[in-house]
């Protein structure tokens, strides 16, 4: 019986046979066929290199011939040359339209073959996340689109250590911590790339300090370094936003210098002593945690949210000036009618005259406006009747 070991060996040893020796190349890159040359026996008088694209259609790529020289065909002239002694075929900028078998002949006679991929390189991937109702589970995805860029193979990276799996998604439990630092690494015959570290808190154990700045404002965080012990080599402010997306902001290097990255340029600045972060004209693209890191060391964090919107801090300060106007002129009115047993707006005098002020029986005799009978005609007897 077969042993499942020799299994990967045995099909790889039937494809080299049936296909020949398979080469990856990226796209825009070039091509050397280097054959083995040691069984040829006789002095050469031909070399041919043909190509075979989906194991029908056969084209010449070269033709040398002692006596008639050599010809290039189709779309290879112009970017491939052959080396008559070592039979060594060389291709440039190649592209997807190269993919296909090559065969070689000398004198005739059937030498060797290669089957070529010519492939993109793999892009920068991204971790992106996404977690349980209850928060006790959640899945890093490794993103990146690979089109053109098979085969590809993922690997993970938590804080140091390599992670044995080779799967594209990375499940992580709370018990495992939410802290740690995590990276991706996406990987094909032609290169290889790594995400940025991820260092979102997944379980949303510890937002921090929770910030809220309105649009176009200015923000100021000052973190604590009383607990700052080491001589600072080095400050770094990353932000994180949704899905995980780490990006620096600035990064200061003693050595090195100061740096501020993307839209952060010419609206951040640090203060290398105190570590306090300053960004002008925030935006929405500013929500998400900013990480402080000294000496490459966490150090705290906080969380930013801009309101952009009507309700602004001028809006909110007229807002309480027209509440508590309104409310002094209601406690002015209470005040008056408990003073004086009537409305303020039937008073004829006005607030700065002590008439104002009196209630209605001492401030003298008032018309009856309602029978137009006056006060004195009913109260002070005629003459005739003294």
């Amino acid at each position: 019986m077969l042993s499942p070991l020799l299994i990967p060996f045995l099909v790889e040893a039937i494809l080299c046979t049936v296909l020949g020796e398979m080469l990856y190349k990226k796209a825009g890159g070039d091509l050397v066929f280097t054959p083995n040359m040691s069984n040829i026996a006789g002095p050469i008088t031909g070399i041919v290199w043909k190509q075979v694209k989906d194991k029908e259609l056969t084209n010449k790529v070269v033709d040398w011939d002692e006596s008639l020289g050599l010809s290039f065909y189709g779309t290879f002239k112009g970017r491939t040359t052959l080396d008559r002694v070592t039979g060594v075929l060389s291709i440039k900028d190649v592209s997807k339209k190269d993919n296909g078998e090559y065969l070689m002949e000398i004198n005739s006679k059937f030498v060797t073959k290669y089957t070529l991929s010519v492939i993109n390189v793999v892009p920068t991937p991204q971790i992106t996340y996404s977690c349980a109702p209850d928060k006790t589970t959640c899945t890093l995805t490794c993103e990146g689109n690979t089109t053109d860029a098979e085969p590809v193979t993922y690997s993970w990276i938590k804080g140091e250590v390599a992670l044995e799996t080779s799967a594209k998604q990375l499940n992580v439990t709370k018990t495992e911590g939410s802290e740690t630092n995590y990276k991706c690494n996406l990987t094909n015959p032609v290169s290889e790339k790594f995400s940025r570290v991820f260092e979102g808190d997944l379980f949303g154990n510890n937002p921090g300090e929770m910030l809220y700045e309105k649009a176009g404002g200015d923000l100021v965080f000052t973190p604590k370094m009383s607990d700052i012990a080491d001589p600072i080599t080095r400050i770094v402010w990353k932000q994180v936003k949704d899905k995980g997306l780490t990006s620096k902001v600035v990064d200061w290097e003693e050595n090195l210098g100061l740096s501020v990255y993307g839209t952060f340029k010419g609206r951040a600045t640090l203060d290398r002593v105190t570590g306090v972060l300053s960004i002008k004209d925030l935006s929405e693209k500013d929500n998400g945690e900013y990480l402080m890191e000294i000496n490459s060391k966490f150090v705290t964090k906080f969380t930013l949210s801009v309101i952009n919107g009507w309700w602004t801090k001028s809006r909110m300060f007229g807002l309480s000036i027209f509440v508590v106007a309104t409310l002094l002129v209601l406690l002015f009115t209470i005040v008056h009618r408990f003073k004086t047993g009537v409305w303020f707006y039937q008073k004829e005098s006005m607030p700065w005259e002590g008439e104002f002020w009196k209630k209605r029986k001492e401030a003298g005799p008032l018309d009856d406006a309602s029978n137009g009978v006056s006060y004195s005609a009913v109260n002070d007897p005629s003459p005739n009747e003294g």
